[in-house]
């Protein structure tokens, strides 16, 4: 982890516990609220992949969480906690998150997924009915609102965006 002030200097912050060099990181997202920093990302060291996460109090101090949130395309942070979201493939061969799986988009179905953890160390899997082939791509907060834009790819090969609007005060019950 690093740290600019200025934007044109920098300094290391802190280091992600057990991310070895051999470690492949890919489509990593950070965000920052009252319960911490959190960091999630998938990874690839070329026989294996998956998710990981970690968590920290200050941005310095860094622990791997033992269960992440699976599947992360995007994550924000709001005052009781924080929310992911993202895409599961319905494929569990296919590798999470890969949009071009194999010889076309239509390889790969599944539907776009939500976590919700007010702490950042434990997250819980949200139901998000009616998100079959959304790749659940960016999250925001306005105000009292959660705002989710994703890709959908059922009307390939030109898919379309799709905006979800969600009340912060009930997501997640």
């Amino acid at each position: 982890m690093w740290r600019s002030t200025s934007g044109q200097s920098w300094t290391q912050a802190g280091v992600l516990p057990e991310s070895p060099q051999s470690m492949h990181l890919t489509e990593a997202q950070m965000a920052h609220g009252v319960g911490g920093w959190v960091v999630t990302a998938t990874y690839d060291n070329e026989s294996t992949w998956g998710d990981i996460a970690w968590w920290s109090p200050d941005g310095k101090d860094w622990m791997k969480l033992a269960v992440p949130p699976r599947d992360v395309l995007t994550i924000v942070a709001y005052d009781n906690g924080f929310i992911a979201g993202g895409y599961a493939p319905s494929d569990d061969q296919c590798p999470r998150h890969r949009k071009f799986c194999g010889t076309g988009v239509s390889d790969e179905r599944g539907n776009g997924v939500t976590w919700v953890s007010a702490d950042g160390k434990s997250w819980s899997l949200v139901p998000s009915p009616g998100w079959e082939n959304d790749y659940l791509e960016a999250l925001g907060v306005s105000g009292s609102n959660l705002i989710g834009l994703s890709t959908n790819w059922v009307d390939e090969p030109v898919p379309h965006g799709d905006l979800w609007l969600a009340n912060l005060a009930t997501f997640g019950q």
